[in-house]
Parts: C-alpha cells; structure tokens; sequence
C-alpha cells in the first residue's frame, strides 16, 4: 500500500472511533434508543458487555443509526445549616446558699430560659427576652443544701428552639437562713397512708403534682428539713380534700413534739399560717377532721424560714410550770415481759394520750387527772399491737399538746 492510502486509512479508522465516542464529559454509559418512547437500552465503550433491555423495550438493530443523551452529575448540595439555635457551655456559676447563675452560649441571637427544681420535672422557670447569643439568669431564693436539677432554653426570632440536657447543682448549707425561704423544697418526706401520688410530690415546687392519704380523719404528713431550722410559718396548697382542723407540729429529733399552730376552721385551696419563730427540724401537719370523707390532698407543703428571735426574748420557762409529761422511753418490748421497757408511762401532768399506729389507727386513748397514764403496747380489746412506730398525742393540764414517737419490737 503506497503512503498515500496508509495516511488515508487512518484518517479514517480515527473519524470512525471519534463518532463512536462518547461526547467530553458525558457518563461512560449513557442512554441510548431509536428515539421512540420506552425504546432505551445502555450504550458503552467498545468490546462492553451491554444489559438486557428492559421488558416491553426494543433493543437497536445491528447498524441502525442510534439517539444518544447523556447525563452528567453536577456539584453537591450544601447541607442547610440547622434551623434552631445550637447551645454551648452551659454552667452553673456564683452558686451560693440562697442564689447561682446560670449561664451558656447560642450560635446565634436568642432569648434565655431556664427551667429548675429539686427534680428532673423542674416545676420553676426564669427567662430573659432579650435576644442575645451569650446567656446569664439569676434564680434566686434557693434552699441551702439543697441538690437542683435544671436545663436552659433558648428561641430565636424566627420561633426555632431548642433545650439543653439536665445538669445539677448544689446550694452550700448557710448558718443564717434569711426570712421568707420555703425550706421545705425538695426535702425527704413521710406519710401516714398514701393512695394516690406520692409523699415527695408536696415539696417538688409543681403544684400539678400531690399526694392523697387514706380516706381517714387520723392521717399526717411529716417533712425533714435535713438540720435544724428557724421557721415562721407554713403554706399548705390543698387539692380536693381538705383538712378542716389539723395542727402544725415542730420537732427537733423527731421524737418529742410541740404545737407550732392549731386550725379549727380550715378553708381549703392556700392557707398560709404564720407563728412565732420556732427552731425545728421536722414539721408536721397532723389531721384530726378532714372536710370531706375521702382523707386529705396536699399539693404543696410549704416551711417558710424566720429570723431568730432576739437574744432575750425567748423566756424561760416559769418556775412552778408542770414538768414534761413525755415518756422516757423510746423503744418498747412488751412481749419480754421482763420489766423493762414493757410499758410506756406518761407523767401526772398528761390529761389525755392517744395513740395511733403509722396509718392513723386509733390504739390506745385514756384520760386521767393528776395521776401517770401508762400504755402496755394493747389496742382496746387487749391485744399486743404489732412491731412499728406508734405516736402519742398527749394533753396537758396546762393546755399544751405535745407529741412524741415509739418504735415497738415484739
């Protein structure tokens, strides 16, 4: 062959292979047909193995002349940014007994929340509008030693929000509790009976949330204010069942108690009782008439903190007063029959004792003038009660009331 034809030839076999090619850019398979609708099967390079064609669709005659589309893939999306504001070191900062601030940082401009509580169901809040991507809320009137769950909120202006995880602090203990601090907030708690929510519920700050004892008028709720305390005055929120006359009782140990307020005529909803400054430990509301028949509701059992009285102004007690009638014993075995701690025995000065099991059952009541009142462990027909704690209800002669509690052990 003479130069001229060989030149000739592969100029050819070059224009063949370039009009087989794909088009720059296009995918290595592309889609092929005749041009009629549903007429495609997948064209590749040379020697390719090619898939079937799809059923109903006709595959291209050997050398008839093919449409060829291609598709190429652009550049991917950016993700959006998310909508609701993003939240960041969150921190609880210049905590003290009665205050702490609460603090953290959005990525963009919102308005500051911040829910709290003795629980993880918060039942407070503190906001701030003001949209701003660096946050503080002050919550103050804190309980001292006091354990707090909270989590912050923040929305910006277009509605978007968003909330942080739980986080806790705690308040330190403080020498001086000032007046007007509900000491009870989240404190241990117990009950004479419980048919429906549960003891805790009247010191979680929520009054959403309560507890109902047994349908009974003997029935009490007792709180633990962890250490010794000035208190002024209590705030019962009531549910449906109300006490109609029920006594605030005060006690250091939890063992002898004093009378802190009597109510003859309770209302129901908010009562707030106010009393002379007393220090106290445990508080109590002991029922004695409920208004209705179904026992008492608490939703909120309140112990408001009072300052000290002045030194000086607490008398003593005057000379000649009736000595404490309260049984010097704590622990009584009855079943021993050994002498000791057989029986409980209440001094001359007591007119009157009742005593009632954990559940607010009558066991015991006598009434007696100038002379010891002594309980063998026996309910009215004579028999020994049953291991638990018993209290006493004692009247004195000088019109007191006190309180005080037995551990049984048969």
């Amino acid at each position: 062959m003479s130069p001229s034809s060989l030149l000739f030839a592969a100029v050819l076999l070059a224009a063949r292979r370039a009009a087989a090619a794909p088009p720059p850019g296009a995918s290595p398979f592309g889609v092929i047909g005749n041009g009629a609708a549903g007429d495609a099967t997948l064209y590749g390079p040379p020697g390719a193995v090619l898939p079937p064609p799809a059923a109903g669709a006709m595959a291209p005659q050997a050398g008839a002349p093919v449409a060829v589309s291609t598709m190429t893939a652009g550049p991917a999306a950016a993700a959006p940014p998310p909508p609701e504001p993003i939240i960041s070191d969150v921190a609880a900062q210049k905590v003290t007994p009665f205050s702490a601030v609460i603090t953290w940082t959005t990525d963009k401009a919102a308005d500051s929340a911040v829910a709290y509580g003795p629980y993880a169901i918060y039942g407070s809040t503190e906001s701030d509008p003001a949209p701003l991507p660096q946050h503080s809320v002050v919550l103050q009137q804190l309980t001292p030693g006091m354990t707090y769950h909270y989590r912050v909120l923040s929305q910006d202006e277009k509605g978007e929000s968003t909330a942080s995880a739980d986080e806790t602090f705690a308040t330190p203990f403080a020498s001086q509790v000032p007046p007007g601090i509900n000491l009870a907030l989240g404190k241990q708690v117990w009950a004479s009976s419980t048919v429906s929510g549960q003891p805790s519920n009247v010191v979680d700050g929520n009054l959403a949330t309560g507890w109902s004892s047994q349908f009974s008028n003997s029935e009490y709720i007792q709180i633990d204010l962890g250490a010794p305390q000035w208190i002024g005055g209590v705030v019962l929120s009531w549910l449906g069942a109300n006490a109609q006359v029920y006594e605030i009782l005060v006690s250091l140990d939890g063992n002898a108690w004093t009378d802190a307020y009597d109510q003859a005529a309770g209302k129901g909803a908010t009562e707030q009782l106010s009393f002379a400054p007393v220090q106290a430990r445990y508080v109590m509301m002991s029922g004695t008439k409920g208004a209705t028949q179904y026992g008492y509701s608490l939703a909120e059992f309140q112990v408001i903190s009072a300052l000290p009285p002045p030194a000086g102004s607490v008398r003593a007690q005057p000379q000649g007063a009736l000595p404490d009638p309260r049984a010097p014993q704590k622990f009584l075995t009855p079943a021993r029959q050994d002498g000791i701690d057989d029986d409980a025995v209440f001094g001359s000065s007591a007119r009157e004792v009742t005593i009632v099991d954990l559940r607010g059952r009558r066991v015991f009541q006598e009434c007696r003038n100038g002379a010891d009142i002594k309980w063998d462990c026996r309910d009215g027909e004579g028999r020994l009660v049953g291991s638990g704690v018993y209290i006493a209800r004692i009247r004195t002669a000088d019109g007191r009331t006190l309180y005080q509690s037995f551990a049984v052990v048969k």
